[in-house]
């Protein structure tokens, strides 16, 4: 306390005017300083960081003397740790702008991916972001790219993986994953979903158990255990029967052991495979929870009156739980779990309560008003959402497979993102409906859009559920079909969904009173459930494909496409009644273009008649374009208009749709079936999708030497959104006419001791028929930049941006250490939008140069460990493997020692390999290791996951590593007893170089950067500090069409105190921002962001930086 009152008292004592200069001083964009009273307010900081929360009690009255002190709006200085309240301090002084002072986690958010690389997003000025990613792997490229409002970050090791459809693209969108909550501040391990082989999956096996934590990527049950043993680094948290699977938490601190565990060397050729019999692994998704009047409307007190209640029919409703002192729902309660580790089937949101009164609710607190659609079914409460409305897939369909074996009617008001009926949750809903019968009423999603029908609801077995008004009028939310990919029908039914009253939670803070009003196709779907409930009663033999085809069958037709609300509006007294079933839909599924040979589609329609009468039913097919015009006769045929439909037996008839008549697009209607006194007793939707004009679209890659390569291609189009392919080799795609670009990063072999990466494609082709793109780098020229001053490529980043109308896409590769040389393939000058190509690089003094012989060596430092500094002429000494017999008799102290990487092993574990030779060097007094690769490549061997920094976990050894062709020689000279190598480190470089070199409309011939002293800026930059403590930068770039600039992976080092010279690319409509951060700092490390400026060439300026 007296060391901050002396603080206070120094700061009251100066005039406001007094300053020192922290940033540059030139007439582009003004003068920026840091007043010396601000200087003070980090240093209360910094003395309120040391304080006992007790403390800070004491000091209003300080924190009051000090509130005319405001930050510069030059700065962000960013506390990397925080404090105990913190934030409340920033908060206490009025002129301290929040924007000025940012504390931990306040602008910045970190994901670690499921392969290990690190991604941190930070906001910056006017609603921009940079995006700095620290790869797992620094040998290993990554591949960034941005469609609409979404970044992706995908390294090379995932791409064959995903090109064989192993592994879920939503693991790689970081802009998703952190609004979902997948962030690192949010969970601390990764939630995926593993579907196995078939003889993976036959091993797994359940044991008794329960969850308590409340983290799911907490949990440690033993309540799941498999015969084969879990990857590393991952915790079997729950068996998923069902889809042959199960989740699993990866621990994001071993995020990188799991990776590696589970995935041997991908073959860049042939599809590769998962080890521990895992067949796919997708991101355990989040999933969402999406009466008086709506219930009459549906007809269900008629059916009350008949004796039709669903007495005693089992009703599961998957949700977040209920509140069981609800007067409507406290004698209704069968049966509860929670699937939610930590939480109790309590429905503190109150969705689920809400829902299993419409389906079953007594209406005691409103003598019967508000009165459920089945009032004395039975409930089954599965709680699968948490308190805030949320869940995993996982803990879903673990609920999906407790409830289907437990209920014979099961009721979802849940979804996550639009899905073609393939996604984990759906495949659940099919087999558990085969396997079980129960049937599965779901929300079709609150979207309002086409093609948004959203998972579980697009699953084919699911009786997907859309809402309407109470006037029957479709609601403008409801999700509507046709399905993703396969243009299947879906919904399959409608139900009022506007408006609902019912049953409120006490535990939840939704509104007040016994009853709360809600909307969405949540509240539609507990309708249906409802009803299957009181049908089931009447029909107890019934399977699910039974009662959803007499409820979709008996349905109120309403004038809306059956794409949109399915066969109708739920109609209860109709399905109760009726003695007819047919088959609720015929999907004709979607038809490539052209259809001069398409041969006619068949499908089959069965009635089923369950009265002890035969019944002659007549049919009537009505089908019609989306504008309402009739189809070209003999287009939809059905073999009998007439049938007769034995007792308690079926008729099967035949549907054709010949799709080489009529234009494209879609065609819908209705098959209906009357009797003999003309009422109608069965409807059957139909429908089929006729594809626009679309030709095949061919892509080849080749490498060097014209062999297939694996490449991610993107494609973007003036009538097609950008969209991005994986392929082995070659692929085709179907397009409609138009112009397209496509582009692709290609990782190729360039020759002995040489990996080259190369942008291949062509930015802008037309289609008008079947068309070939070649992604050929043989044609590919090299990328290089050539500055004064001796460098090495600390950074590298290839880039391109296409515009196609109003669709357009930026992607962007960060270049591996083991990348030699990139290069990129000239193309001819777009003439539709636009199309930008750049290269970015920073470059710094050589930290290690190796001679041997004539010859510098290709080395690269490793992360985690001292840089040499100096110059030293050494003997060196070959130590085979490194393993401590191989230093039996051998005097290396002070000396260089060379070994060998070994061959065959798994990339997890080379890290404890390079962890004990580099040991056993530093023990025997080695002072640098160098590591012979097994291959001819260069790479990055790696000792810690940490970069080189002062961060505490370098080892004080200096080790590097060199390819076989290149250290075989090394290896043999040192065996004959005399090797000298003349060595030279600089741990932190005099100078660095910013370079951007930006391309428009084309990717030339000449792609070499060779910029004077007058295209660059020349800043001198001095670093102060008093505490001899070490730092870090980077420097950001950023383009006009970007929102997110990519940073610099690997940060440059700084000595405290030093001066350095900084040359940066002064290039049309660049922007530029420095970043430097104060690593060890006494209390707390923190740092120092400068707003983006341009520069213009040849400009001279000085920067003084961390004054302190």
């Amino acid at each position: 306390m007296q060391e901050l009152q002396s603080t206070v008292n120094e700061s009251l004592n100066l005039r406001h005017t007094d300053s020192i200069t922290l940033k540059k001083r030139h007439d582009h964009y003004g003068e920026f300083q840091i007043l010396r009273k601000e200087q003070l307010i980090i240093s209360i900081l910094k003395s309120l960081s040391k304080l006992e929360s007790g403390d800070l009690m004491k000091i209003n009255s300080l924190i009051k003397k000090t509130t005319a002190m405001a930050f510069s709006a030059s700065l962000i200085i960013s506390p990397i740790q925080s404090v105990a309240s913190a934030e409340a301090i920033a908060e206490s002084i009025p002129n301290l702008e929040s924007d000025k002072l940012h504390f931990s986690g306040s602008d910045e958010q970190t994901i670690t991916l499921i392969t290990g690389d690190i991604v941190t997003i930070k906001k910056i000025e006017n609603g921009k972001s940079v995006i700095d990613v620290e790869p797992a792997d620094p040998n290993v490229g990554v591949q960034m790219y941005t469609i609409g409002e979404d970044s992706y970050v995908i390294p090379d090791s995932a791409i064959p993986y995903l090109a064989a459809d192993k592994l879920d693209q939503d693991l790689f969108n970081v802009t998703q994953l952190i609004e979902d909550g997948y962030d690192d501040k949010s969970l601390s391990s990764l939630p995926v979903i593993v579907e196995y082989t078939e003889s993976t999956a036959s091993s797994v096996q359940t044991a008794s158990g329960v969850q308590t934590k409340k983290e799911y990527t907490e949990s440690t049950s033993s309540a799941v255990q498999t015969k084969k043993a879990d990857p590393k680094g991952a915790k079997k948290v729950r068996v998923l029967e069902s889809i042959n699977g199960a989740a699993l938490a990866t621990s994001k601190k071993e995020a990188e052991t799991f990776w590696n565990d589970i995935t041997p060397e991908a073959s860049q050729k042939a599809k590769p495979n998962f080890d521990h019999g895992i067949e796919k692994i997708w991101l355990d998704g989040r999933v969402e929870a999406t009466l008086d009047q709506s219930v009459p409307q549906i007809g269900a007190p008629t059916a009350w009156e008949s004796g039709f209640t669903g007495k005693g029919v089992k009703v599961a409703v998957l949700d977040t739980g209920i509140d069981p002192n609800h007067p409507d729902l406290v004698n209704q309660i069968a049966e509860a779990k929670s699937f939610v580790p930590g939480e109790t089937v309590e429905d503190g949101h109150g969705h689920g309560t809400h829902v299993a009164s419409t389906v079953l609710g007594t209406g005691a607190a409103s003598d019967g008003k508000h009165k459920g659609v089945a009032p004395e079914a039975r409930l089954l409460v599965g709680k699968v959402l948490d308190n805030a409305g949320r869940g995993f897939d996982s803990s879903i369909i673990d609920g999906m497979e407790w409830a289907a074996h437990n209920a014979k009617i099961v009721s979802m008001s849940l979804g996550g993102g639009h899905s073609d009926g393939r996604d984990p949750m759906s495949q659940a809903v099919n087999r558990l409906s085969e396997e079980t019968g129960a049937l599965f009423v779901i929300a079709a999603g609150n979207d309002g859009s086409e093609g948004s029908i959203g998972s579980p609801g697009a699953a084919d077995a699911a009786l997907t559920i859309g809402a309407v008004d109470k006037a029957d009028k479709i609601a403008p939310y409801s999700s509507r079909g046709p399905r993703l990919g396969d243009g299947g029908l879906k919904p399959d039914l409608s139900a009022p969904g506007t408006g609902i009253v019912a049953a409120r939670s006490a535990l939840s803070r939704l509104g007040k009173g016994s009853y709360l009003t809600m909307t969405g196709t949540s509240m539609a779907t507990p309708h249906v459930a409802g009803a299957a409930a009181i049908l089931l009663q009447k029909h107890p033999e019934w399977n699910g494909t039974q009662l959803k085809e007499a409820l979709m069958n008996t349905s109120k037709r309403l004038d809306y496409s059956p794409y949109h609300i399915g066969t109708g509006r739920l109609d209860v007294p109709a399905a109760l009644n009726s003695t007819v079933r047919a088959t609720g839909s015929l999907s004709f599924g979607f038809i490539q273009w052209p259809y001069d040979h398409a041969q006619p589609i068949q499908k089959t329609v069965t009635y089923t008649n369950d009265s002890d009468s035969a019944v002659t039913l007549d049919l009537q097919a009505e089908f019609k374009n989306t504008k309402g015009d009739a189809v070209p006769n003999g287009m939809l045929t059905i073999s009998e208009s007439k049938i007769t439909v034995p007792a308690n037996g079926t008729k099967t008839i035949t549907v054709s749709v010949d799709p080489k008549l009529g234009n494209w697009g879609r065609y819908e209607g209705h098959l209906t079936a009357t009797d003999s006194e003309g009422k109608q007793v069965a409807h059957t939707s139909m429908g089929i999708e006729k594809e626009d004009e679309k030709y095949p679209l061919t892509f080849n890659t080749k490498d060097f030497n014209g062999e297939q390569k694996v490449a991610r291609v993107g494609i973007v189009g003036e009538n097609m959104k950008p969209t991005f392919i994986d392929i082995y080799g070659t692929k085709t795609i179907r397009v409609a006419p138009g112009t397209y670009s496509a582009m692709a990063f290609l990782a190729v072999g360039g020759g002995t001791d040489d990996v080259s990466q190369v942008l291949v494609g062509n930015p802008e082709f037309k289609v008008d028929g079947p068309q070939t793109v070649e992604l050929d780098a043989r044609n590919a020229k090299e990328i290089s930049a050539e500055v004064p001053k001796k460098t090495e490529s600390k950074f590298r980043r290839v880039q391109y941006h296409r515009t196609i109308g109003d669709n357009e896409v930026t992607a962007a590769y960060m270049v591996g250490f083991n990348v030699n040389k990139i290069y990129a393939v000239p193309t001819e000058e777009v003439k539709t939008g636009e199309f930008e190509f750049l290269t970015r690089w920073h470059l710094i003094k050589p930290q290690l140069e190796i001679q041997f012989k004539e010859t510098v060596l290709d080395d690269i430092l490793e992360y985690g460990t001292t840089p040499l500094e100096g110059k030293y002429n050494l003997e060196t000494v070959y130590v085979g493997k490194g393993t401590p017999a191989d230093y039996e008799g051998l005097d290396v102290n002070g000396k260089v020692v060379v070994v060998d990487r070994s061959t065959k092993l798994k990339p997890s574990e080379y890290l404890p390999e390079s962890k004990a030779q580099a040991k056993t060097a530093l023990d025997a007094g080695a002072k640098l290791m160098i590591i012979v690769n097994y291959e001819d490549t260069e790479f990055m061997p790696m000792i810690s996951n940490e970069p080189g920094n002062p961060r505490g976990t370098n080892i004080p050894l200096t080790v590097t590593g060199i390819s076989k062709s290149k250290g075989d020689k090394v290896i043999a000279a040192a065996r004959s007893g005399n090797l000298h190598l003349l060595v030279e480190g600089v741990p932190y470089s005099p100078y660095v170089y910013d370079l951007v070199d930006v391309h428009q409309g084309q990717i030339p011939e000449n792609l070499k950067y060779k910029p004077s002293n007058n295209e660059l800026v020349k800043i001198d930059t001095s670093y102060k500090s008093d505490s001899g403590t070490v730092a870090e930068d980077v420097r950001y770039d950023l383009r006009p069409y970007q929102n997110d600039a990519w940073g610099i992976a690997h940060s440059s080092l700084l000595q405290l105190p030093s001066e350095r010279t900084e040359w940066v690319s002064a290039v049309k409509d660049t922007s530029w921002s420095h970043e430097g951060r104060v690593v060890g700092f006494p209390y707390r490390s923190w740092q120092v962001l400068q707003p983006f400026v341009t520069y213009e060439k040849g400009q001279k300026l000085q920067e003084d930086w961390f004054l302190q």
